[in-house]
Formats: structure tokens, sequence, C-alpha cells
């Protein structure tokens, strides 16, 4: 019923963006008798018995009865010792993403999504779409807007030696021009520009090949036959990677079949 009711639904934001929507996961696990970490990273994932051991960066080994891992099949091939196997660029999605703040002062406030197609020839994998999200400041920030700009990219190519500096500054100029479609005169207001390319999500979110966004749908790989979440031995996967795929609602209900399984596989009743 939510998948069928997001297409007519539309895109929507959450107030505080998704960095309040964490907090509010976290305050929920401790509220329920759960430990949320910072900064701390799984090294290796072993099975001993009926237990599984779980090696932190500290050195630090955890164990325990199940694991839920929020990670993609490549990651979690290398928590195991293994060479991950990376999805080709066709079949996995990559993004360049352009951060923006800007100076709103004078300026109506303009609708916060847009989806701009500067040159309908362009590779749409490759910065061919840019979608433009607003998110103006409340109160005394009122003026200050922050602006995200994503663009799909193939993820392999910003691996290759060479270029990376000119390459990345022609997709922020790209990006940029499409900003000044939905708001003129953009450029002159920018305060703060930052960007992120695949070797980016890499190094920050642990992804191997930098992809995210999932595997991308086609009729051979429609959301139904997305891979399974169950790894075995009390192994559960979460994530875009998995059914029922990419997007906030595909993956919300992912972790809450992970968590389903996870209880009653302990002997608890779900409440979800």
């Amino acid at each position: 019923a939510i998948a069928l009711d997001l297409y007519r639904r539309g895109c929507q934001w959450v107030d505080g963006g998704t960095g309040r929507l964490a907090m509010q996961l976290v305050r929920a696990i401790r509220a329920m008798g759960g430990e949320v970490r910072f900064g701390v990273r799984a090294l290796e994932l072993a099975r001993s018995g009926d237990t599984w051991r779980t090696e932190t960066v500290p050195g630090e080994v955890i164990e325990s009865r199940k694991v839920v891992a929020n990670l993609p099949p490549a990651a979690i091939a290398q928590l195991f010792g293994e060479k991950p196997s990376l999805p080709r660029d066709r079949d996995a999605w990559g993004a360049f993403v352009l951060h923006l703040g800007m100076d709103g002062t004078g300026l109506p406030v303009p609708h916060p999504f847009h989806l701009v197609i500067p040159d309908a020839t362009a590779d749409p994998h490759d910065g061919g779409h840019a979608f433009v999200s607003i998110y103006p400041g409340k109160g005394k920030r009122a003026n200050r807007w922050s602006v995200s700009v994503s663009a799909h990219t193939r993820a392999s190519s910003w691996y290759r030696e060479g270029g990376l500096p000119v390459r990345r500054a022609a997709m922020e100029e790209r990006l940029l021009c499409a900003v000044e479609r939905v708001i003129p005169g953009a450029s002159s207001r920018v305060m703060v520009q930052r960007s992120a390319t695949p070797l980016t999500f890499e190094r920050y979110t642990m992804r191997p090949g930098g992809f995210v966004g999932g595997l991308t749908q086609r009729r051979s790989r429609a959301a139904l036959l997305a891979p399974g979440h169950r790894f075995g031995n009390g192994l559960v996967a979460t994530g875009d990677h998995y059914f029922p795929g990419q997007g906030t609602v595909g993956v919300a209900l992912s972790g809450i079949n992970a968590a389903r399984d996870t209880i009653e596989s302990l002997g608890g009743r779900s409440p979800l």
C-alpha cells in the first residue's frame, strides 16, 4: 500500500532533513534498550559455533546471536575476508552530488523539487539529468538556502587515473547551470560549494565501488526479483541493494523485513 501510494503523493521531505530522522531513530533504539555507537567501524565478521563475532576498529570483538548488516553484498564479502564482486556500471547507480549554500535574500521561494534536463540528447547516466532540491532556512536564517543537486554517473569512470579535478569541475559547472534554470542568478549568490563523487561515497559510507541507490530497475531485475535479504545462520541484510530496492520507502521496508525476521528468529513477536 505504501509503495502504490508513493506515486500519487510524489517526493516529500522530512522537516530537519535526514539528519533529524537519523537522530529520531537513534533515540528510538536507545529507548528500547539498544546501544548506538558512532565512529566505530566493523573490520571483520566471522561465525563461531552459534555465535557471530564482529571485530571493530579498536580491536574489540562483539559477540551476538544475530547480525543485521546495513551493507551492500560487496561490503559484506569484505567483512568475510573475501574479494568483493562489484556490479557493472549499467547494473547499479552511481551519483555525483553538488551541495550549495546560497544567499536567497529578496528571492521568491521556489518549489522545493525540480528535475532539470538541460539536453535531451545527453547521457542520463552521466549528468544528463539533474535533481535540484531547495531547503530555505528558518527564522533569522530564512535567507540562507541549502541547495542539493544530484545526478547519475558511471561510478567506475571516477576510479580511472588522471583528469579527476578537471572532470569534477566540469560536473560542478554542469549542475550549477541546472540550478540557474530554477534560480536565475544563483551562481552569484553561492556562499559555500562542495561536491561528492563515487570516491567520496566509498570513503564515507564504506561502499565498494562507490555505488549508491541500489540496482537499476529493468524488466530482468524488477523489484520483485531484487536479491533477498537472508544470508542464513542468523545474518540478514538491509539497504538499497535488497528487496524491494532503492528509494527511502524501499529501504525502510527492507529494514522492517530485516527487523521482523531477526526478532521472530529469536522467539519474539515483531510489532511490525
